[in-house]
């Protein structure tokens, strides 16, 4: 209980709770933005955006639903695939720790995989480019026939090139 004054004189009671999280495992996090695959505990494979990785574990935002201390894996390229366990649950973001921690030249290979535009980044880019005509680059589409020629003609040394194979 907390104990203080309200301005007349009486104390006040407040009952608190105080949360503690261990970071004495924890390792810095290291932004990564990349898509990933998380599969819960029945092996189900389930679209995730990595947000952060470090040797001991990762942040990802998921729309599946695991529970606090569930046993899963992570896929994030560069890396590969990465058994875990759930340490967090904040909304959509889960906190995760790897049941091995791995080597700092993965959360490299990781991070040199390059960054990955959120969605919402990839439609402001595009709004942008609708406002300015000037900025889109134009293509000149080959006529019709010559199309349908080099179609068929490519169709055509498929097929004999797979005929002369037999």
């Amino acid at each position: 209980m907390i104990h203080g004054s309200h301005g007349l004189g009486d104390d006040m009671q407040i009952p608190a709770q105080i949360y503690a999280f261990d970071t004495a495992g924890r390792a810095d996090r290291r932004p990564v933005n990349a898509n990933a695959t998380i599969r819960d505990s029945r092996r189900a494979p389930n679209d995730a955006f990595v947000h952060n990785l470090s040797t001991t574990g990762c942040l990802v935002a998921t729309d599946a639903h695991l529970a606090l201390n569930a046993s899963m894996s992570v896929g994030i390229p560069g890396i590969g695939v990465l058994p875990a366990q759930v340490t967090r649950i904040d909304g959509r973001l889960y906190g995760c720790a790897f049941t091995t921690p791995i080597a700092q030249a993965m959360v490299d290979a990781a991070l040199s995989a390059g960054v990955v535009l959120k969605l919402t980044q990839f439609e402001q880019d595009v709004q942008r480019t609708d406002a300015d005509p000037t900025s889109m680059v134009a293509y000149d589409r080959w006529p019709r026939r010559m199309r349908v020629a080099v179609i068929f003609g490519t169709s055509v040394a498929l097929w004999v090139g797979l005929a002369m194979l037999i």
